[in-house]
């Protein structure tokens, strides 16, 4: 038992034996005498009689200006001798003296490696006994990412840890961000035009100069960065406007106060002259002039928005001589050459999408609270800041500011993009999300002052004075998918069950079980394989941010004797270096995206198993099947306007990942098998091509395939990604539930109750006369994890909310029984039947009880085709088809397609989940007064195969005499399928499809018509990481495509001037910056256009992903691997 007074009597013994040495005794003795000496004390436990040698020697040293090439070891063996007396400051002394001494070393030869590596063990350990916790972690992370096996450094890490955790549970060890004092207001102004922007520091991200367009045009130094970000952008808008004018919340607001404010001027008797700064697609232009307005000066920022803006009015048959469609920055417009005459009636739809959080992501802390109000007649031109004193209601542990914005677009119509704005089924717009500097813990009656700033074009909130639990370090490289990952939780435990198994088979057969987890991540396979009785297990990543953070969460719970992480590309493991000798026997991962091949899973399993896995070792998961089906997505009408053009946009010729259940869209063809992999090898799979031919089930357009997988994680276990509608093995479920199918186009029954009711929730932004931001409830992030991994920082609400929706609308729909039509839905809908307090509503009762009078009449139908008076399209007791509306008496309810607007909304929901949250959000969540009405919930059912809204083509292309024609065929059919699945074993077996991974959606080259009863061959070919697939040569008709995609061939000198543009910005940013190492880091760059995205009009959540896509780029190209 060592008693506080012990060190000091040992610093005491030490000095006299110094002090009573003369130097004669031992001056003429070798440096290599003295060492081995004093090793010989320390290896007989003689610690205090080493130290008095090894200081004879140092002595020695400094007396007669010698040295020494190893002396380093004789300093890390002093720090060791000091460590075991319990005299840390020394040790520490030491330890960092053979540090630097090693490290030098090293230059001239590699026998120094390991002292170098011992010096960071053992000052990691003098700072433990020095309790300065912190500081050892960051040392023993350095020292494992020289040799992630070390086991000292890994015991190190671990007591460093549970130290921070102690220390955080008895109130120390917290950290303190210094922030500076609040700057006087100040008037934004901008940089002169000669200054050079590459000595312009991005530290403070809301400055008070702003750079403008044509600095940034014009700089040397940040130009080639700026036209980048230009064109990625001027691309990725268009796709983007296609979720925009689907919003039909948001439009309808739009339509309702541009047509009232076209009124009110017409009303003065005066021509209505427009000017729209954000024209997008066209369709408030149209609005406008349908409305009566004179002319309309349509300005979009960007290329492809701008020529898609005219081709839409030109479409839609308005004269050229009542629009001007004008391609320039709303701040270079100038009067006559740009703007032909006054305006009188401003349009501004200039909205940040914001985050759409889900209920259960986040854990408000306090109430939300009033920060700003501008008049956008007057906007401001001075940064200001203030402090807000917040009161939380609760204990919790706080990270992050929720905030979003009322904007009033006329006097009787506002819209929030607050929690209420997203519960009544705003699609395109939502909250904001900023992390602060840390964590830290709140009490619940505590108040902590809030700072919030602004400078015109950007805001920012921060905790002043605050003590943190740890505080966050950006990093802009660092992938989100992880945190929806580590949010799956039914994926989590899928894992966890099958690793065991096999882990606990693989100890049966073979004695032991050696583990590598491909791709590590966050650790949680790992942990799952050290806790499941792996002997060892190597996590291996190539982020170097994924690694610390693996390292971090495997430390704090108590793995790090048998899990070591190593940062190394998984193709260049080898054996006897980061893994035994004798190889491992067992390999882990998940590094499937959703196309299943997108991160090369199976090239890197195979250079796996070539260099560092056992012949037959056992591959978690063991096998995967890929299906496919055909489906039609594409965008035609928006209310009365023909938006069609806009479907040029979508297509490309690689997948892109997607949540189908949130996509209006038609399932025209049976789900298919096209690939099947075994990554064990004990059966070979299909080849890298196949022909399948996909059996026809509705009538319709094929523009598209929608392909998922179920993965195999072994015998007992598999996962399916596909939509909430298919079952494992590719089937149909028996009543599927009807996807949350984005926005339908605003129809005339939406737009005129709108126009003709009391503005109940206004949506999107118009018009704008003020606005209100606010800062809703400091909030904490809440994500659990179905492990014990408790170290993962920070969590990111954007890419997990979606897996969080799915998991609590399967929760509630599974409580409510026989009302299981009840969607997570986002469409702007009244809920016909919707629940209160687990019952359904006296609409809905009246609708049941009716049912039996009238259940007679039933027109089976495949598909939706158009609305029907008095009938309504649902999947009844005789299958999918139209039956008598029970409502049509009751209440004045349109319905149209699966839009059922009702004049009536029914009271909100008393239960507590999160869909009833969702779907009728009250008063008391977002702090406004007032009656809330409940938001639009679609209640219409399907059979699973056909998921499509109005607008459509397949819905479009059926007459109501082709349904008569179908009848037979579509009810036998659906006998048929349910048959099948009644019978299938795989297939007919229920999953939870609500993964992180979500399906992989590919536009073809060539749309065709197909019919029921007929079949479709397309061609699936695995091109390296990338499936593709295509009609049969002669197939169908090409599909319009975007300008920059068209490849005219020929060279240079002839090719598509719009393709060239684009590819020339991305070899000169790819090949001159990220790829080369002659230019310092693009994230410089980034930064500053980042802190300017608002002065130089850009988009800024197009900013955020190429800032992500190119800083990770230039790590891997950086690397020295």
């Amino acid at each position: 038992m060592r008693t506080d007074d012990e060190p000091d009597q040992s610093r005491c013994k030490i000095v006299q034996a110094l002090a009573s040495t003369p130097d004669s005794s031992f001056m003429q003795e070798s440096l290599a005498s003295l060492n081995a000496e004093a090793i010989a004390y320390m290896q007989s436990s003689r610690h205090l009689d080493a130290i008095v040698t090894y200081g004879k020697l140092n002595r020695k040293l400094l007396k007669n200006n010698l040295t020494h090439a190893q002396l380093y070891a004789c300093y890390n063996n002093q720090a060791g001798a000091y460590l075991h007396l319990h005299l840390y400051e020394e040790a520490l002394q030491f330890a960092e003296a053979a540090r630097q001494l090693a490290e030098a070393a090293l230059k001239r030869t590699p026998k120094a490696f390991l002292s170098y590596v011992k010096s960071y063990s053992r000052k990691a350990n003098a700072l433990i006994g020095l309790e300065r916790y912190r500081e050892a972690s960051l040392i023993a992370e350095q020292g494992l990412k020289l040799d992630p096996f070390n086991l000292d450094l890994k015991q190190a890490s671990e007591e460093a840890t549970q130290g921070i955790l102690k220390d955080l549970l008895s109130g120390k060890g917290r950290e303190i961000l210094a922030l500076p004092n609040a700057e006087p207001t100040q008037r934004i102004t901008y940089h002169p035009h000669s200054v050079s922007l590459h000595k312009i520091k991005t530290e403070n991200m809301l400055p008070n100069k702003l750079l403008t367009p044509f600095q940034a045009e014009s700089d040397h130094h940040v130009r080639d960065t700026y036209n980048y970000m230009t064109v990625q952008t001027d691309i990725a808008m268009p796709k983007r406007q296609l979720k925009i004018v689907e919003d039909s919340v948001r439009q309808s607001a739009w339509a309702t106060a541009i047509k009232d404010s076209v009124r009110a001027i017409m009303a003065e008797d005066k021509d209505c002259r427009v000017l729209d700064l954000a024209a997008g697609a066209g369709l408030h232009a149209m609005v406008a002039m349908d409305a009566g307005a004179h002319h309309v000066s349509a300005v979009e920022r960007w290329l492809y928005l701008s020529l898609a803006c005219k081709e839409s009015l030109t479409m839609n048959g308005f004269a050229e001589d009542r629009f001007k469609v004008v391609y320039k920055r709303p701040t270079d417009l100038s009067l006559k050459q740009d703007v032909p005459i006054l305006c009188n009636l401003l349009l501004c739809d200039v909205l940040d999408e914001g985050t759409p959080l889900a209920d259960n992501m986040f854990i408000p802390l306090s109430q939300p609270m009033e920060v700003w109000h501008f008049d956008m007649l007057s906007p401001p031109e001075e940064s200001d800041h203030r402090t807000l004193d917040v009161t939380f209601n609760r204990d919790g542990k706080l990270n992050a500011v929720v905030f979003w914005y009322e904007l009033r677009l006329t006097q009787d119509i506002v819209i929030s993009t607050g929690p209420i704005g997203v519960g009544s089924g705003m699609t395109s717009l939502g909250p904001a999300v900023q992390y602060l500097a840390g964590e830290m813990l709140v009490e619940r009656g505590s108040v902590m002052p809030l700072l919030a700033s602004h400078n015109t074009v950007r805001m920012r909130f921060d905790i002043e004075q605050a003590e943190y639990l740890h505080l966050a370090k950006p990093d802009a490289t660092f992938p989100a998918m992880h945190f929806s990952m580590l949010a799956d939780q039914s994926r989590n435990h899928a894992y966890h069950a099958a690793i065991a198994r096999v882990i606990k088979k693989k100890k049966v057969s073979a004695g032991d079980a050696h583990v590598v987890d491909l791709g590590t991540g966050s650790g949680l396979l790992a942990m799952m394989a050290a806790t499941a009785g792996a002997d060892t297990v190597l996590a291996c990543d190539l982020h170097e941010s994924l690694c610390k953070v693996a390292r971090q969460n495997i430390a704090a719970n108590g793995l790090s004797k048998r899990v070591s992480v190593v940062q190394r590309d998984i193709g260049l493991l080898q054996r006897g270096r980061e893994v035994r000798a004798l190889g491992a026997n067992v390999a882990i991962a998940d590094m499937f995206d959703a196309g299943l091949m997108g991160h090369n899973f199976l090239y890197l399993l195979e250079a796996a198993k070539k260099n560092v896995l056992q012949p037959g070792c056992a591959v978690v998961p063991c096998a995967a099947s890929l299906y496919a089906m055909g489906i039609n997505i594409e965008t035609q009408t928006v209310g009365e306007y023909d938006l069609s053009g806009l479907n040029k946009y979508r297509w490309d010729k690689d997948y892109e990942s997607c949540q189908l259940d949130e996509l209006s869209h038609a399932c025209l063809t049976k789900p298919c098998k096209v690939f099947e992999y075994f990554f064990e090898r004990e059966r070979k799979g299909r080849g890298r091509d196949n022909i399948v031919k996909l059996d026809v089930i509705a009538e319709g357009m094929m523009n598209a395939v929608a392909f998922w997988f179920d993965l195999h994680l072994d015998e007992e276990e598999s996962l399916c990604s596909g939509p909430s509608y298919i079952m494992l093995g590719g089937a149909f479920k028996p009543l599927a539930k009807s996807p949350c199918m984005q926005s339908a186009p605003a129809t005339e029954a939406a737009t005129a109750q709108v126009a003709d009711s009391p503005p109940s929730y206004p949506p999107s932004s118009a018009a704008m006369d003020s606005a209100h931001p606010h800062a809703f409830s400091l909030v904490e992030e809440h994500l659990t994890v179905g492990s014990d991994a408790a170290g993962m920082v920070q969590c990111e609400a954007k890419d997990a909310n979606h897996h969080a929706r799915k998991v609590a609308s399967k929760e509630f729909s599974s409580k409510q029984g026989s009302l299981a039509a009840v969607l997570d839905v986002v469409a702007p809908t009244a809920l016909v039947g919707t629940l209160h307090d687990g019952k359904p509503n006296d609409n809905a009762s009246r609708a049941q009880n009716s049912a039996g009078a009238i259940d007679s009449l039933h027109i089976p139908a495949t598909a939706f085709a158009g609305a029907r008076a008095d009938w309504v399209f649902k999947l009844g007791h005789m299958g999918l088809g139209y039956y008598p509306d029970a409502q049509a008496g009751d209440s004045a309810t349109a319905c149209k397609g699966y839009t059922c607007w009702s004049t009536n909304p029914p009271s909100p929901p008393q239960n507590n989940c999160t869909s009833c949250v969702e779907a009728s959000a009250t008063k008391s969540d977002a702090g406004d007064s007032g009656t809330v009405p409940t938001s639009h919930v679609s209640c219409a059912e399907s059979a699973g195969k056909i998921f499509k809204r109005e607008g459509s083509s397949a819905g479009q292309n059926a007459e109501g005499a082709a349904l008569e024609a179908e009848m037979h065929t579509a009810t036998a059919e659906l006998k048929k399928q349910g048959g099948q699945e009644e019978t299938a074993d795989q297939a007919g077996k229920e999953c939870d499809n609500g993964h992180y991974w979500g399906q992989a959606l590919q536009y073809l080259g060539s749309c065709v018509q197909v019919t029921p009863g007929k079949k479709v061959m397309l061609l699936a070919r695995r091109d390296g990481a990338q499936i593709r697939f295509s009609l049969r040569a002669g197939t169908g008709s090409p599909v319009a495509i975007a300008p920059w995609k068209e490849e005219w061939g020929g060279g240079a000198s002839v090719e598509n001037p719009h393709l060239q543009r684009v590819h020339y910005c991305e070899l000169l940013e790819l090949l001159m910056r990220v790829r080369s190492n002659r230019f310092p880091s693009i994230e410089e760059d980034m930064k500053m256009v980042q802190a300017n995205c608002g002065s130089l009009l850009l988009d800024p959540a197009v900013l955020a992903q190429v800032y992500h896509e190119m800083v990770v780029l230039e790590q891997i190209h950086r690397s020295q691997e």
